[in-house]
Formats: C-alpha cells, sequence, structure tokens
C-alpha cells in the first residue's frame, strides 16, 4: 500500500520576527522547552513514519547543516537544498525537486504539531488532489492563509492573510501540507509563494483538498518572539508535555 515517507521543511527564512535571538543562530536552531524548535519538528515527523526529509536551508545554512548532519542521530536520512538568495516557499520546493518523491509532506521549521500525520497522507493519497492542507480553527484570520471548504472537503478559496471583512471562514492553514509532484507544473523557479500565488490559483480548479485538525489534537506557532516567550511559559507551567513525548 502506497503511503508517504518524506518530507521538505522549510528553514531557509531570516527570522527577523524572532530578532534579537537570530542575530546569531537561525531560527530553526533556536530552542524551545530546551531542545531546537527543528528537533522538535523531525521528531513528530518521524513518529508519523517519515524517514527521510529535505531541509530547505538558506540563513546560515551551515550551522544548520552542521547539527544535524546526515540526520542518523534523528532516526531518518536528510538532504539539503540551500538558497544562495531568497526563493520564498515555492520556489525553494522547485529547487529541490528533483530530491523529493511522487507524493510529499511540506511543513515549516516553526510550526509543531502532535498529529499523527499518516491521516493526512491517507486522505491526500485517496482523493487524487494536487495539494491537501491542514487547517485549524482561528479567532485572527489576519495572521494565516485562510480556506473556504465545500462539502466535499475541496478547498473553494484560499486568501493569504486576509481582512475579516474578506472571508467567513475562521479556517486558518498550519503551512502543512501534502503535495503531489505534479504541482510542479504550476511552479517555475520564478513562482515565490506558494500561498499568495499557486493555491489561491488551485483552489479556483479544486484541485486542492483540506482537513481540518482533529478535536484532541494541539499545534504551535513559534513565529515571533512573544510567541516563543508564551510557549515557553505555558511549557513551564505544564502545558504541551507532547512537544517532548
Amino acid at each position: 500500500m502506497k503511503t508517504i515517507r518524506q518530507a521538505a521543511v522549510l528553514c531557509g527564512g531570516f527570522g527577523t520576527r524572532l530578532m534579537p535571538l537570530t542575530k546569531d543562530k537561525p531560527k530553526p536552531l533556536l530552542k524551545v522547552g530546551g531542545k531546537p524548535m527543528l528537533e522538535l519538528v523531525l521528531s513528530r515527523l518521524e513518529k508519523s513514519g517519515i524517514t527521510k526529509a529535505v531541509l530547505l536551508t538558506g540563513y546560515k545554512a551551515e550551522m544548520i547543516e552542521e547539527h544535524f548532519g546526515n540526520g542518523s542521530e534523528f532516526g531518518m536520512e536528510i538532504q539539503y537544498s540551500v538558497e544562495t538568495t531568497p526563493l520564498g516557499s515555492a520556489g525553494a520546493l522547485h529547487q529541490a525537486k528533483t530530491m523529493l518523491d511522487d507524493d510529499f509532506f511540506v511543513c515549516n521549521c516553526d510550526t509543531i504539531c502532535n498529529l499523527d500525520f499518516r491521516e493526512l497522507f491517507s486522505h491526500h493519497l485517496s482523493k487524487g488532489g494536487l495539494a491537501t492542507m491542514l487547517f485549524a480553527q482561528v479567532p485572527d484570520v489576519e495572521r494565516f492563509g485562510i480556506a473556504e471548504l465545500d462539502v466535499q472537503g475541496r478547498v473553494t478559496k484560499f486568501l493569504e492573510k486576509p481582512k475579516a471583512t474578506e472571508t467567513t471562514s475562521n479556517l486558518a492553514s498550519l503551512q502543512m501540507f501534502t503535495l503531489d509532484k505534479k504541482i510542479f507544473e504550476r511552479v517555475t523557479k520564478d513562482t515565490f509563494s506558494m500561498e499568495r500565488e499557486i493555491f489561491p490559483a488551485l483552489s479556483t480548479e479544486k484541485k486542492i483538498y483540506g482537513q481540518e485538525l482533529p478535536k484532541g489534537c494541539e499545534w504551535v506557532d513559534v513565529g515571533t518572539l512573544a510567541d516563543l516567550h508564551r510557549i515557553e511559559s505555558e511549557i513551564v507551567a505544564g502545558k504541551h508535555k507532547w512537544l517532548f513525548a
């Protein structure tokens, strides 16, 4: 039975919203509860049956490669695709396309979720879309990519960081999605953003499916300094124990 064993992890950003911590260290190596956040991401992927990872690096790429090496210490085979200039999510994936399987998972280095992603993988393979995205309900839509879904679970509209008046949905992309490699027929080296260019276009063609995060599952976003400080305080208070399980 076909399954998904590979993830591409977006690690190339400058981490400007986490300055001054990222002045001397790339975002993936910033610690959450005493462990580099990318280690926590890879641990969750390994628990979901992922055996291979392609790290899409850029800023201070050499520090990330020195820390993670070939991945054997972390239970998986790791390869690297390095941006010499910022490429955005679509450009970074396009650059690495020869390293990627026919179907693969994509996530950011600063969002961690305790879902067993095999459910999402199965959903993707059964539907046959070019992409299957993971969503969660949020109170503030203006910070996220927001999707509207039909009754079949297809994404009919996708807006990146819309104003609250522009959508009736509160389903936010966790920037975790499974892709069919055929999606690269829509991406070129000059395409910058999956969220701003590729997904909105494909949603009009109903080529993207969505799945809402099941009840009982948690996720944390460590994208800003305020997020990091809040999550650290919550860990000290005894929350998010699944991060280290």
